[in-house]
């Protein structure tokens, strides 16, 4: 599987059929991505199919220098065409709470993901969500 990341920190991941996952991380705090495979000094970027064997694999790592408490939105987004054009997500934060969401652009839609079990992920239109703000 190859696994690449592009400037806009958007990662690609291409399966042999040309199916694919995009992925993305969102945070209120700049972030660096990059893929590391088959690296000795740290042992990361492989997997075991057999005991005692490995085989280099892609590692995906996101990563930044922050305060805590942070929080982090990934978004999984599996593709049937792995060389699709990333869709434009944008992330949608409130400032005493951080990340409460994205907005998609195409279709129009906002995912807000609540901090009770029982509102954990609401799906709305942007129409919605522009007259509550």
């Amino acid at each position: 599987m190859e696994v690449t990341v592009d400037p806009t920190l958007w990662a690609r991941a291409r399966g042999r059929r040309e199916h694919g996952l995009l992925v993305r991380v969102f945070a209120t705090v700049p972030l660096t991505a990059e893929v590391r495979e088959g690296e000795l000094a740290p042992i990361q970027g492989w997997i075991s199919p057999n005991y005692g064997q490995r085989k280099p694999a892609p590692l995906l790592v996101y990563q930044t220098v922050a305060r805590l408490p942070l929080r982090f939105m990934t978004l999984l987004l599996p593709t049937c065409d792995a060389l699709a054009s990333f869709p434009v997500v944008s992330l949608l934060a409130v400032a005493d709470r951080g990340p409460v969401g994205l907005v998609f652009e195409d279709p129009p839609e906002v995912i807000r993901f609540g901090e009770q079990q029982e509102e954990l992920v609401t799906l709305e239109s942007v129409a919605a969500v522009s007259a509550d703000q």
